[in-house]
């Protein structure tokens, strides 16, 4: 691989032009493709297997028009004053709002007194799409939400929520994360001390977004992506773009500096440095690629697509950086550095300076190696502790920020139906007996005579014209008995309402809407979903119960996540220690990466229960760690944790190689690698963190959290922790037996051997 990977540098090297065309056609091709096929970003979750999906599955089949988007829209009138006060006012602003884009029907509060407080201040209006919550465009949120001015204007509180208003995030790049790009390049720019030079890190990073990035949304014509994938594949792959074009530009300018003309050098660092580039891009595309075994849709589609990403990442890294090296030549080194430029007669030998502030911190790592080590593991078991208050969750109305519109619908609608009205469950009744005969005209006579009437939605989720009186007393009928099973569960505790809500026409199947007494997030609510299923059958029947609806969908996401997170922990723990087994070719440097991994995990999502779940500091709103958040950033965490290791250790292992002393390997090794890592990781975690200022609450988590375990890992972890665990066993680190010597692979990330 080093031999070809030499080769493929020094050809990229001179033939720059062909190189740079290749990639600009592909990128070209990418575009036009994305054009052509893209498809709007989806914000839907959803989790084969589970019973609120199962039952979700059901539903839409057994009642086509439910699969429509809804909305609502809330009015809350001064005090002193009631609805019925503004009654005109409403339902002109109700008018207005269907008239928007694939609005269906307005359902006004004054038809159901259900839909108006107690107090007669509050009331709401729902709204029915004709297309799915998916394809709710951005000009239907616009035409509702200008409706509701109409209403404002004549001093009424008008706010919306439900799928109108739940829409992917517009943008995909912010000022926040421009800023992240710019201190990236401060960084390269310190590092280097030539703007040429910092440039390339930053234009291979660009080069290989447009095709990764490019592809996902091409993609999306074929398969559904998710909003957030494409904004974590541009987060991973500028982070990791940039960091290995660091990597190896940073050796190809030590190689010039020693002596190499520019050809040579470059062929040296990529199959060097570009050979550890790719072993540690396959150990990240493996741990992302891996998701797709848990078998959930949502982590299969963004690990494969933040995988691709990466991967491109890598080609482009040994490919493109030669290309833009051949084209700026002696620019590479800044003017001081070219001044200086001589043939060195210790050619590709290892030059350490013992003055350098790198070597005075691996020297005091290495002497006071025990007590260094006490005070950072109790550091990180201190972060890590309040990982025991996890909770996890998706976003909602409840979290959402204060001044949102949805955000307020949903407190209009706690402080006047409870805080349980926010987090109905729907409960799918089946096996419902046919009406008897009997059951059917007496139904048939009391419609006729005007003293029955079935509901208008029951009716038209039905799909039962009330123009045909035996089938409207047929499905009158068995809309009876759905009432008296609503009746049932009323009693239940917990329970605030159950509202029979369809029926079919065959009358043996039914939805019922219950309220509960508590709040969505509350674990009252948990225990209520789990007393419904586990009540099957109702008393005196055979009717089977299932139930859905958001809040029974997010408590059945939350426990397959947590089921998965035991066998995806164990995949990435085991592939760590293997790959570092064979790499390394020790059993003590697996063992104490990935203990060292296992340390900065939980002070990861320590820190992201403090920041967001408990609201530390005022600078997030107190909201639920995401519920898939734990498994992707594992996947993720791990690949850059085996990034630094791979980084830091082969520098220290080289080191060994030349001097056999365990203790001063590791001071000439931190010398050497300390530096790039540094850089690499302040780009990182710079990049990362820029995506903290992203408005979409899953994109603030997953960048705080990857930058938080990036920070902890890499300065931490690899640079301390690891460091001084070398020193401490000294020569041992490097030991491997020797019938488990004949068994692995010879591989040499350095491309040394």
């Amino acid at each position: 691989m080093a031999s070809f990977l030499n080769r493929l540098g020094i050809y990229s090297f001179n033939h720059k032009w062909l190189v740079l065309s290749t990639w600009l056609v592909v990128i070209s091709v990418v575009v036009g493709l994305m054009v052509t096929f893209q498809q709007p970003a989806s914000d839907d979750i959803s989790i084969p297997g589970t019973e609120a999906q199962t039952t979700i599955d059901k539903v839409e089949k057994l009642f086509p028009n439910a699969g429509g988007g809804t909305g609502r829209l809330v009015f809350e009138v001064p005090a002193g004053k009631t609805v019925d006060d503004y009654k005109d006012v409403i339902n002109q602003t109700l008018a207005d709002a269907a008239k928007a884009k694939d609005v269906e029907q307005v359902i006004s509060p004054f038809m159901f007194e259900d839909a108006v407080s107690e107090d007669r201040r509050i009331a709401f209006a729902q709204l029915q799409l004709s297309v799915s919550r998916n394809n709710v465009s951005e000009q239907t949120a616009e035409d509702v939400a200008s409706s509701l001015d109409i209403a404002r204007e004549a001093g009424i509180a008008a706010e919306a929520g439900g799928d109108i208003v739940r829409l992917a995030p517009d943008e995909i790049l912010g000022v926040g994360e421009v800023f992240g790009v710019i201190v990236a390049a401060i960084v390269l720019i310190v590092m280097f001390k030539t703007v040429f030079a910092a440039g390339v890190p930053l234009m291979v990073a660009l080069f290989a977004l447009a095709v990764g990035v490019g592809s996902i949304f091409a993609l999306s014509g074929l398969v559904e992506i998710n909003a957030t994938t494409p904004v974590l594949a541009i987060m991973l792959g500028l982070a990791v773009g940039i960091d290995y074009s660091l990597f190896i530009l940073s050796r190809y300018r030590s190689y010039v500096l020693e002596g190499d003309d520019h050809e040579t050098a470059i062929g040296s660092a990529i199959g060097t440095a570009g050979n550890a580039v790719l072993f540690a891009a396959i150990t990240v595309v493996i741990a992302l690629a891996a998701l797709s075994v848990i078998q959930i849709p949502l982590l299969t589609t963004m690990g494969l697509a933040a995988a691709g990403t990466v991967a491109i990442a890598a080609v482009a890294a040994v490919t493109l950086l030669p290309a833009f090296a051949g084209l700026i030549g002696g620019h590479i080194l800044s003017k001081k550095q070219r001044a200086a430029y001589h043939a060195s007669k210790e050619h590709h030998e290892l030059h350490v300076s013992h003055s350098s502030v790198w070597y005075k911190i691996g020297d005091f790592i290495s002497r006071k190696p025990l007590p260094i080590i006490l005070v950072s593991v109790l550091l990180l078991g201190a972060l890590s502790y309040p990982v025991t208050d996890l909770r996890l969750g998706l976003p909602t109305d409840e979290y959402a920020d204060a001044d949102t519109t949805q955000r307020k619908a949903y407190d209009m609608l706690s402080r006047g139906f409870g805080e349980g009205f926010n987090g109905p469950l729907i409960v799918l009744a089946e096996d419902i007996a046919p009406p008897t005969p009997q059951e059917v005209e007496q139904a048939k006579l009391a419609l006729m005579s005007g003293q029955l009437s079935l509901p208008p939605a029951a009716q038209q989720m039905a799909g039962t014209s009330m123009q045909d009186p035996d089938a409207a007393a047929g499905l009158i009928a068995s809309y009876g008995k759905v009432q008296q099973i609503a009746a049932q569960i009323s009693t239940q505790s917990g329970v605030a309402k159950a509202i029979p809500a369809a029926v079919t026409p065959s009358g043996q199947e039914a939805l019922i809407q219950v309220i509960p007494t508590t709040g969505p997030s509350d674990e009252a609510t948990v225990d209520l979903i789990e007393k419904l299923r586990e009540e099957t059958t109702i008393t005196g029947s055979d009717v089977q119960l299932s139930a859905t609806g958001t809040t029974a969908l997010q408590t059945d996401i939350d426990q397959k996540m947590l089921e998965a997170l035991p066998p995806y922990l164990a995949i990435t723990v085991g592939l760590s220690f293997l790959i570092l087994l064979i790499a390394f070719r020790s059993v003590i440097i697996p063992l104490k990466a990935t203990i060292g991994f296992l340390l900065s995990v939980g002070a990861m999502f320590g820190a992201l229960v403090v920041m967001f779940q408990w609201g530390a500091f005022g600078l997030f709103e107190p909201t639920p760690i995401i519920s898939f958040l734990p498994i992707i950033g594992l996947g993720i965490l791990f690949g850059l944790a085996m990034d630094y290791e791979f980084f830091m250790n082969s520098s220290i292992r080289e080191s060994y190689v030349h001097n056999k002393d365990g203790k001063q390997s590791v001071k000439d090794g931190f010398s050497l690698g300390a530096k790039v890592v540094t850089a690499a990781a302040i780009i990182m975690v710079s990049v990362f963190g820029g995506f903290i200022f992203n408005p979409d609450d899953i994109i603030k988590q997953i960048g705080f959290g990857l930058a938080f375990g990036v920070l902890i890992d890499a300065f931490l972890v690899r640079m301390i922790i690891g460091p001084a665990v070398l020193s401490l066993i000294g020569d041992k680190a490097w030991y491997l037996p020797k019938w488990l010597s004949k068994i692995i692979p010879r591989i040499s990330i350095e491309g040394k051997e």
